[in-house]
């Protein structure tokens, strides 16, 4: 299986031995067991980190938060004596970095990226500036989130028309790209202009 480092039983078995290895002092064996399972392992933390989060970390520093408790963490002998248990074991690892990571900063108050904020009270303190890089960051993000979220609930129409703004191109070159008259595109800009003032 491609999400795996194992490609049989066999190689189940030699992957729980290097792990003993490796946990035993083996840098020999922690560099077969990184080699082995560093792809695999970066696939499962690449599902699980949600969007927001993807701006702040890096998919790599989680990937090297699991292995430096695969290598320092005393596995149960449930776990290393019973290959198939191993793998499920060490995606779990994984997974739970950028969960942690989610509960510190998506969950706290103060770093909740789904959380209601007037973008006029937002607006004051960036004129103030007392926000920090974070809060930049955060912001971004709701602002962005939020548009999307406006984007995709339009008719398809409008949605092709927003793309094509976002692109750079002018009101004549959507419509040439849209097959449509020029007045219609024009229509659409001016009451998404209206939308967006309300």
């Amino acid at each position: 299986m491609a999400d795996t480092p194992f490609s049989s039983s066999r190689s189940q078995e030699d992957l729980v031995t290097l792990l003993r290895r490796a946990q035993a002092g083996s840098n020999e064996a922690a560099e077969a067991v990184f080699d082995r399972c560093r792809r695999p392992l970066l696939t499962v933390i690449r599902r699980v980190i949600q969007r927001p989060l993807r701006r702040l970390y890096d998919s790599d520093d989680f990937l090297l938060s699991a292995f430096k408790e695969i290598f320092t963490r005393h596995f149960s002998d449930e776990v290393l004596c019973n290959p198939d248990a191993l793998w499920p074991y060490l995606k779990r690892i994984a997974a739970n970095k950028v969960h942690d990571a989610e509960r510190r900063h998506l969950q706290s108050p103060d770093h909740d990226l789904h959380r209601e904020v007037p973008l006029e009270q937002f607006a004051d303190l960036l004129e103030s500036g007392e926000v920090s890089p974070l809060e930049l960051v955060i912001f971004k993000e709701l602002v962005e989130e939020r548009l999307e979220n406006l984007i995709e609930q339009l008719p398809i129409l409008l949605q092709n028309i927003v793309d094509l703004l976002l692109e750079g191109n002018s009101s004549i070159q959507i419509a040439m790209k849209l097959g449509i008259e020029a007045k219609r595109v024009y229509r659409a800009i001016n009451w998404l202009k209206r939308k967006v003032a309300e």
